[in-house]
């Protein structure tokens, strides 16, 4: 099971870089959602893509969005054992993106 996490830890900010390369390229074209907020803050999170697009949304639309969601965010990190090296890994690669500072691995962000 640890080759696998690692191979996903490495999936992951590989993913992230493309991101952040992306994030260079565009600048303001691109907008950051956050998976908790899409899910703590439905009607927000629309509101506020919608805003980015340039779109107007019905509320009706905002209502049932909303309705499909969890309502929790899902916490899958600790269905996980991570080793001391994996954690610290994670915690120093986070640092390298702008768009993941409100996160950390022992912390869900607020």
């Amino acid at each position: 099971m640890t080759e696998e996490l690692d191979l996903a830890i490495k999936s992951y900010f590989s993913l992230a870089a493309a991101n952040q390369r992306i994030r260079e390229r565009y600048g303001n074209a691109v907008i950051d959602i956050q998976g908790h907020n899409t899910v703590l803050k439905p009607r927000e999170t629309l509101q506020r893509l919608c805003d980015h697009l340039g779109v107007t949304c019905s509320e009706d639309y905002f209502e049932k969005c909303s309705s499909i969601l969890f309502g929790v965010p899902s916490v899958t990190r600790d269905k996980v054992v991570w080793t001391k090296e994996q954690k610290e890994q994670v915690t120093k690669q986070i640092k390298n993106f702008s768009f993941l500072k409100e996160y950390s691995f022992d912390e869900y962000p607020k």
